[in-house]
């Protein structure tokens, strides 16, 4: 994502909403904070019902990067294209909790 700041083609207000969601999405590596200066270079170009929309939108984002760490599926790991019922298939090993709600035998703890 971070090749928008090479690019000549966002306007001020578009490279602020980057730099928010770039920063309010990551999940690894530098901090994981979203810095005041990015909130405040968003929150001046755009009215309170423009900023709703990224905001929104990184909580989105934020939903299916925990999702997939749910399920063990590195970020990347599907290829643009047609969805398919694959897209869907369990991983590959099922994470099983180790007490609580499978209780039936069916399962094995790991």
């Amino acid at each position: 994502m971070v090749a928008w700041r090479q690019a000549t083609v966002f306007t001020e207000a578009e490279r602020a909403a980057l730099e928010l969601a770039g920063q309010g999405t990551r999940t690894a590596g530098r901090s994981r904070r979203l810095t005041d200066k990015a909130w405040a270079e968003a929150a001046k170009r755009y009215d309170e019902e423009q900023f709703a929309a990224p905001i929104s939108l990184i909580g989105v984002i934020n939903a299916c990067n925990r999702i997939k760490v749910v399920i063990q599926q590195p970020a990347g790991e599907r290829l643009p294209g047609p969805v398919s019922s694959a897209d869907f298939a369990p991983p590959r090993q099922p994470r099983v909790p180790k007490t609580g709600c499978h209780t039936s035998g069916t399962h094995q703890v790991q």
